[in-house]
This record gives C-alpha cells, sequence and structure tokens, in this order.
C-alpha cells in the first residue's frame, strides 16, 4: 500500500518510504551455516633477522648522513592449502616486526648532543613489496616506506599521529606539531625518537632499545588496498617477498659534536610475522557464488594499487621542466610525487623521506600532448590549491573526509628561493636556520587527480600504456642542487582467475 503524502515540491519521480532504523522487516544477512573465521601468523621462510653490524655515530654538528643497513629479503610462503571456499579478509591483514638499536661504545671527551628519529614509520625499512602466485607477479609496489609514510600523513591527522596507532602500531613519533624559533626544536611529523641514541647518551653506559610495530598491508590483494576478500583457496601458491632497504631508516643529527672520538651502535630488524584473517564460508555457499560469479571458467574482480617510478632534475635547472615517470598502467587514477635532494645536507636531513617543493610556479601532467589539469595547478602563490588537488586525489575534498597532519610551513618548504611575486608567507627556502631535521621533516607531498568520474565504475583513469606519462614542473628560479623525484601511479588492477589452472593474473 501506498503511503499518502502531501508536499508540493516533491518531484514525481520521488519514493516515499520509512527510514530504515524503523525498518523492521529487513534486518540484514546472515552468514551461511558453518561459516568460520580463524587467525594465522605466516613466519619468514629462511632468514628472519637482519643487523647492521657496528656503525660510527655521525659526528659533525648540524649535519646528517646516511648509512648503509645490510640489505636482504623477508620471505612469507602464505598456506593456499584451505578449503576452496577459504578468503584472506583483507581488511584484517598486518605485518609485525621488532628492531633493536643498541649503543656498542660510548663516545669519548665531551659528551656530544644528538637528534635520532626513526625515518617515516615502521614500514621505511621495506623497500620493495611483492607478491608472487604461481611463478606470476601479481603486485610490485617500489618504495613502499615512502608510499607509506605519504599516505601516512595524507590519511591521518595530528591526533591519529600521536595516540596509539600512530605512535604504538607504526612507529610515529608521540609529540604533536610544534613551531619554534630554534630549528632543532621544531617537531613535525617524524618518526619516533630513539632515546638511548639522543641527548648525550652516546656518552653513558652501553644500553639497548627494542621498538615493535605493527604496520596494516598497504596491499591490493591481500591487505587494506583490496576492494574483495582474496580467494587463498583457489591459488596454487602466494608468497610475499619484502626487498630492505640498504640505507638505514634512521635520521642522526649531533647538534653538537663528541669531543674526542663518536660512539657506536647497531640497528637490528627480527622477529618478522605475517598477520591474516582467513573466513571459511563453507562448500555449499562457494558453490553458489561460483555459479553467479565465473564467466568462461574464470572469475574476475577489481581493486586498485601503486606503481613507482624515479627521476633526477639537475643541478642548476629552471623553468618548464617535463619530468619523464617511467610508470605505466592502463587506468592512472591520480599520480603522486615527492621530491628531494640527492644528498643529505644540513638543511635536508631525512634524505627520500623529505620532501620539498621546488620553487613550483605551477604543475601538470602531460600525456599524449594532453595537459592534466588544464589549468595548471599553482603552488609557489597558493599552496591551497595544491593541497585541495591533493585531497582530490584521494576523494577527502569535503569536511567530512579531510584528514591530514600536513603543516603550512613544512607543506611550502623549498629547494630554493623562488623568484614568483605575490608568494604564500609558507614558501621560504629550506636554510640550516629553517630546514628539515629528524624532528621536522619537509612534507610537500603533492598529487594530480587522473580520473573522468572519481572513484566510479572501474578502468575510469587515462590510459598510459601507448605514450610515456609526464610531470611537467614550471619551476621558479634555478636549483642549485640535483633533486630527486619519487613518484607513485596510483591505478586500477583486474585481477582474473583460472578456475582450471589456478593461474591469477593482474591486469593493469
Amino acid at each position: 500500500m501506498a503511503l499518502p503524502v502531501s508536499n508540493a515540491i516533491l518531484p514525481p519521480n520521488a519514493k516515499v518510504g520509512l527510514p530504515s532504523e524503523i525498518d523492521f522487516a529487513n534486518i540484514g544477512k546472515a552468514l551461511p551455516n558453518g561459516t568460520r573465521s580463524y587467525q594465522i601468523a605466516v613466519l619468514p621462510t629462511g632468514q628472519n633477522s637482519f643487523a647492521s653490524g657496528t656503525l660510527t655515530m655521525p659526528n659533525t654538528t648540524n649535519t646528517a648522513s646516511n648509512l648503509s643497513f645490510v640489505g636482504g629479503q623477508v620471505i612469507f610462503d602464505i598456506p593456499t592449502s584451505q578449503t576452496r571456499s577459504s578468503y584472506i579478509d583483507t581488511r584484517n591483514s598486518y605485518l609485525r616486526y621488532k628492531a633493536t638499536f643498541a649503543n656498542v661504545a660510548a663516545s669519548t671527551g665531551t659528551a656530544p648532543t644528538i637528534l635520532t628519529n626513526l625515518r617515516g614509520s615502521g614500514a621505511s625499512i621495506i623497500q620493495r613489496y611483492n607478491l608472487i602466485s604461481g611463478g606470476n607477479s601479481v603486485l610490485e609496489i617500489g618504495e613502499y616506506g615512502v608510499l607509506f609514510d605519504s599516505l601516512c600523513k595524507i590519511s591521518l591527522n595530528q591526533s591519529d599521529r600521536t595516540s596509539g596507532v600512530g605512535s604504538i602500531m607504526l612507529g610515529l613519533y608521540d609529540i604533536p606539531y610544534a613551531k619554534s624559533s630554534t630549528n632543532t626544536s621544531k617537531i613535525g611529523n617524524a618518526g619516533h625518537a630513539v632515546n638511548i641514541m639522543t641527548v648525550s647518551s652516546a656518552n653513558t653506559a652501553v644500553s639497548s632499545e627494542v621498538r615493535t610495530y605493527a604496520l596494516p598491508l598497504m596491499d591490493s590483494l591481500i591487505g587494506s588496498l583490496a576492494t574483495s576478500f582474496c580467494p587463498i583457496g583457489k591459488l596454487p601458491s602466494l608468497q610475499l617477498q619484502l626487498n630492505l632497504d640498504t640505507i638505514l631508516p634512521l635520521s642522526i643529527y649531533p647538534t653538537t659534536a663528541a669531543g674526542t672520538t663518536a660512539g657506536t651502535f647497531s640497528y637490528t630488524v627480527s622477529d618478522w610475522e605475517l598477520v591474516l584473517t582467513v573466513i571459511d564460508f563453507g562448500m555449499e555457499a562457494e558453490k553458489i557464488l561460483e555459479q553467479a560469479s565465473v564467466v568462461g571458467g574464470k572469475q574476475y574482480w577489481k581493486s586498485v594499487g601503486y606503481r613507482s617510478a624515479t627521476a633526477t632534475i639537475p643541478s642548476g635547472s629552471g623553468g618548464t621542466l617535463d619530468v619523464l615517470c617511467g610508470a605505466r598502467a592502463a587506468s592512472c587514477k591520480a599520480i603522486m610525487m615527492r621530491n628531494y635532494f640527492s644528498a643529505v645536507s644540513t638543511s635536508a636531513a631525512n634524505d627520500k623521506f623529505d620532501s620539498f617543493n621546488p620553487a613550483l610556479t605551477n604543475f601538470q601532467v602531460q600525456l599524449s600532448g594532453n595537459l592534466y589539469p588544464n589549468k595548471p595547478i599553482q603552488f609557489n602563490q597558493s599552496p591551497a590549491a595544491a593541497l585541495a588537488e591533493l585531497q582530490k586525489a584521494f576523494s577527502a575534498l569535503n569536511l567530512v573526509t579531510f584528514n591530514t597532519a600536513l603543516s603550512p610551513l613544512n607543506f611550502a618548504k623549498s629547494t630554493h628561493t623562488p623568484s614568483d611575486s605575490g608568494m604564500d608567507y609558507a614558501v621560504v627556502a629550506t636554510s640550516a636556520s629553517n630546514g628539515s631535521t629528524p624532528l621536522n621533516p619537509a612534507e610537500c607531498i603533492l598529487a594530480i587527480d587522473l580520473e573522468a568520474c572519481a572513484r566510479e565504475g572501474i578502468l575510469s583513469g587515462i590510459n598510459s600504456l601507448n605514450s610515456p606519462l609526464f610531470v611537467r614542473y614550471n619551476i621558479s628560479g634555478t636549483t642549485t642542487a640535483a633533486i630527486s623525484c619519487i613518484f607513485h601511479l596510483h591505478h586500477d588492477i583486474i585481477y582474473e582467475l583460472d578456475f582450471m589452472t589456478g593461474q591469477l593474473v593482474a591486469s593493469t
């Protein structure tokens, strides 16, 4: 029976009904009888501990250094022997490990004062993330630790970063953003401090500090980027490979030097575990699902991923510069850009975990002669517009899902002094008195939305398979040093599972 309604402005095609809060006739879906879930903790196949050996603390005042790490590969062979009705609940996947920081020998002479912070987050030690199924690569993300850092800074606010989620799970600094007239007292969005390696600790008793991390997986098949559960019971094999970085993920910055000799220390990562939740819906439900979703002996589902590329802007560059992004995909949803000095220095302490504004008048993406967006995005005169485009690229341009920890001065911190007129107050060149430190990284993360209709349907982005994609930077003035670029291309993925062979293919 139709409900009566009297409203002069109600259009004729409007539906009239009751709110869901009193829709007692529809109480939702019940899971099939016998559905069960269980958690598995997968240990690495092979090596589970990686140590730096003994390293010497940097001992040049107000200067950071890159120290070498042993690198290595952590391999997880994920069990695929479950029933066909078993799926990984991708909402609950995470990686855990522990890091041990140890002072091996104290410094001698006058005790140094040192700032030491983790670069980025607990994920920063991971350089490359690979998933292999049946001998096929089904996901590959380069510069994984940098991507994780970018997503943390875009998606977490200050409260998230300093709370249990940020400071306990992810390895973020537990003190909120703070301004200061002293460069080394400014606090930004850094990784946690290493307490035994700060404020004269290298000249005290030898000791160690253990930190543990629990990191959600930035993964399109078994992690939080996935839009569907992973049909683990149908796959012949699934292996996760984590390539560890060969650069120590620490920023060590002496504000005063050791009087005679610097101390020594070591860094070890160990006790790796991959924690997954598996749901078994039962074979009766699985048969119904397969009848409804299998086409020509194959099952398809969509997801999203990130593909990385790197480039270099030479010293002395200026004006309009098209920087090649080597990553390609059939449907590019967005591109994220980070730019940092190719060498660490007094004013750039965090290597690739800094991200500076290359004094951009504006920027765009160029593909096959077309420019995206058609109007260049201002930066020096309007960092606000650049941040709006960043939020737009992640469908966060509204007052409900706005969520970022970026601060004006760190977002707009420039590689050199621009020559544009009418610039925003925050566009200031990095320097010894206003540079990035372990506590206060530069964080100019840029992004451009490339979708025809944001987050609707599949394959809604631009196609770069047949033509190279360039990031067009219009640089004000000239760069004073080489600038390294890291690009992450956000793209659609179509997974195809062959029921006869169990082969999984990722079409990108």
